[in-house]
């Protein structure tokens, strides 16, 4: 994910479906992660992948907003990410759902692909088949 964090955030190469690297556009990320804090994740991101800093954001510190919630689409909204990383996705997923069922997380996950629908994330569906 660091790797594609760097790519999207310096408009670099990704590798496509057919093997060939294919160069993206420049454009922001969003880093939520329910883990590590955001200076360890730019750490990582900036001194291990060159990642570049002016184009990653990060969910508010201390919080978790929960997939489908008003929260987390008034945030995506407002960072307009071109690429959103969520790490680890049961963090972000509402409370009960069942990480073995397919139907469930597909269901939980409906509201990012609506939100989703006019960032890059669209173009880079057919990279990570």
């Amino acid at each position: 994910m660091c790797a594609l964090a760097e790519a999207v955030s310096n408009g670099g190469l990704v590798q496509g479906t057919n093997g060939l690297m294919e160069r993206i556009k420049q454009g922001r990320v969003l880093y939520m992660s329910g883990d590590d804090s955001p200076m360890t994740i730019t750490k990582r991101l900036t001194e291990t992948f060159n990642a570049n800093r002016k184009n990653i954001c990060f969910q508010a510190e201390n919080t978790t907003p929960y997939i489908g919630s008003p929260e987390f689409a008034e945030y995506f909204r407002l960072k307009r990410p071109d690429l959103c990383i969520i790490d680890t996705l049961q963090h972000f997923l509402p409370p009960r759902t069942n990480m073995n069922s397919t139907n469930e997380v597909t269901l939980a996950l409906q509201p990012l692909r609506i939100l989703s629908n006019n960032t890059i994330a669209k173009n880079l569906q057919s990279f990570l088949r």
